[in-house]
C-alpha cells in the first residue's frame, strides 16, 4: 500500500552481458561510481535520460522555467550516471507583466552540482512513514489503532474512528489542505487539525492530504517523546550515513541548496520573496520547518542510499530500517521491488498478530524470510545478495534515482527517487 508518499520505482534496461559490480560490506548500502558496463546497464538509455532532462531546461510554452536538475541512475551498488544540469540558483524573481523569470546577474548565479541539496517537498512523507512503521514494529503504535487512542483531542469533530493505517494511506477522510499558516501560534495550528471535520467517512475514499502526515507526526512525537527532526536523524539518516539529509539545513549549507521560487501572493500563501535554504511549503514553514508532510532537504546521493536500502528489504548488514516484512507492507499497493513473493497477509498481520496490536486472524502461511549469504563466483555475480532457503528471488539489483525538474521559476526543488526491480518481479511504488 502507499504509505504517505515518496519514491516511485521504475526500471532501466540492463546489459545482459555485464555483471553487476561487487558490493562492499558495512551497515549501509555501499554505493560507488562506475561505468554503465560496470553497472550492467545499457549506455543508450542513460544518455537519453540526460537528453530528456536538458530539453526541460529550455524555454517552452508547455512548462515553466526549470533552472536545473541532478540526475542519478545505477544498478546494484554502482552509480552509472550522476550528472548535474543547469543552475541551482538562477532567478531572483518572477515578472507578472511579462510572465518571465528575472535572472540574477551571471556572477551571482550558482551552477548545479552533484551534491546540490533540494527541498524534497512531499517526498518528506516517505521519511515520516518509515518512522511510523518503525514504531509499529516496536509495538508503540498499532496499525489499526484509532489515532485518538494516542491523541484524545484528535477525536473531535467526528474523527474518533480514524486509524493509523488510514493516515498512512490517505483514506482518513481529511480534505486535501487547510491554511495552517494563518494560525498565530503552534498550539493554534494543532488545534485546527484536531477541530477539522472530515470530508468523507474514514476508510471510504482516497484523498491525498498533508493533514494525514501532520497528524502522524503528532502521534510519533507523543509516543516517542522526541521531535520529528530528532527521530529522522537518530532512526534513519545517521544509521544509513545520509549526511546531507535533514530538516532546517544550517545557513552554511545555503550555497549548496537549490532555490525554490519567488513566493508572493496570490500564488503563494505568504509573501516571502525568494525562497532559498528554507522549506517552501507554507504550512511546514509556519510549523518551524519540521512537519510530517514536508520540510526534509536532501541530495541525489542520499536518496540513492535510501532507495537502495528499500530495494534491499529495509537495510544492509546489521542495520535495518525497517524490517523486510515492513517494506512489503509499505509496498502493499503492488509487489515489492525486492521480492516476488506477492503481497503480505491481510490486515497487516504477521503470524496472526498485527505489529503493535492484538491478534486478529491468522495470516496465510508464508515462506521464511530471506537471509543473507555470500554467493560464490559459480552463482554468477560473486556479490552479496539475499537468498532464501527454501529458495526465493534475490532482491533485484536495478534502480535509478532522478531528481527531475519541477514547476518552479527558480531551481528544481522536488527530487523523486526511482528504482527498478529487475527480472520481471513487478514494480512497487510509493505515490507522492
Amino acid at each position: 500500500m502507499a504509505l504517505g508518499g515518496g519514491p516511485a520505482f521504475a526500471s532501466l534496461p540492463a546489459d545482459p552481458a555485464a555483471a553487476a559490480a561487487p558490493s562492499r560490506g558495512g551497515g549501509r548500502p555501499a554505493l560507488r561510481h562506475g561505468s554503465a558496463r560496470e553497472a550492467g546497464l545499457l549506455p543508450g538509455p542513460l544518455r537519453q535520460l540526460v537528453t530528456d532532462a536538458e530539453a526541460f531546461l529550455q524555454p517552452s510554452p508547455e512548462h515553466p522555467w526549470y533552472a536545473g536538475a541532478v540526475l542519478l541512475a545505477g544498478r546494484g551498488r554502482t552509480v552509472a550516471l550522476h550528472r548535474p544540469l543547469g543552475m541551482a540558483v538562477r532567478y531572483q524573481a518572477y515578472d507578472e507583466e511579462t510572465d518571465t523569470g528575472v535572472e540574477l546577474p551571471t556572477d551571482q548565479q550558482i551552477p548545479m552540482a552533484e551534491d546540490t541539496v533540494f527541498d524534497l517537498a512531499s517526498v518528506s512523507k516517505l521519511f515520516t512513514s518509515i518512522l511510523a512503521v518503525q514504531q509499529i514494529e516496536r509495538g508503540r503504535v498499532g496499525l489499526e489503532a484509532p489515532v485518538a487512542s494516542y491523541l484524545p483531542d484528535f477525536g473531535r469533530a467526528g474523527k474518533q474512528d480514524v486509524t493509523i493505517r488510514q493516515l498512512l494511506t490517505h483514506t482518513s477522510g481529511f480534505r486535501a489542505w487547510i491554511p495552517l499558516y494563518e494560525a498565530p501560534t503552534y498550539q493554534e495550528k494543532v488545534r485546527r487539525v484536531y477541530d477539522e471535520e472530515l470530508a468523507s467517512p474514514p476508510g471510504t475514499a482516497y484523498l491525498y492530504s498533508g493533514l494525514n502526515l501532520i497528524s502522524l507526526q503528532l502521534v510519533l512525537e507523543h509516543v516517542t517523546g522526541r521531535r520529528l527532526d530528532v527521530l529522522l536523524r537518530e532512526e534513519i539518516t545517521e544509521p544509513l550515513g545520509m549526511r546531507r539529509t535533514r530538516y532546517n539545513p544550517p545557513a552554511s549549507w545555503k550555497p549548496k541548496i537549490a532555490a525554490t521560487e519567488d513566493a508572493r501572493k496570490p500564488w503563494s500563501g505568504l509573501d516571502r520573496g525568494l525562497v532559498w535554504g528554507e522549506v517552501h511549503d507554507e504550512n511546514a514553514y509556519s510549523l518551524g520547518g519540521v512537519a510530517g508532510h514536508a520540510g526534509v532537504f536532501s541530495d541525489a546521493w542520499d536518496l540513492a542510499v535510501l532507495a537502495r536500502t528499500l530495494l534491499d528489504g529495509g537495510g544492509c548488514g546489521r542495520r535495518r530500517i525497517p524490517r523486510p516484512e515492513s517494506v512489503e507492507l509499505m509496498c502493499r499497493g503492488g509487489r515489492c521491488p525486492w521480492s516476488a513473493r506477492g503481497p503480505p497477509a491481510p490486515t497487516g498481520t504477521r503470524g496472526g498478530r498485527p505489529p503493535g496490536g492484538r491478534a486478529t486472524r491468522r495470516a496465510p502461511a508464508r515462506p521464511p524470510p530471506c537471509r543473507r549469504i555470500r554467493r560464490g563466483p559459480a552463482a554468477g555475480t560473486g556479490r552479496r545478495s539475499a537468498v532464501c532457503r527454501p529458495p526465493c528471488p534475490a532482491p533485484p539489483p536495478s534502480w535509478s534515482v532522478r531528481p527531475p525538474p519541477v514547476s518552479s521559476s527558480m531551481a528544481t526543488t522536488r527530487p523523486s527517487s526511482y528504482g527498478a526491480g529487475g527480472g520481471g518481479d513487478g514494480v512497487g511504488r510509493w505515490v507522492s
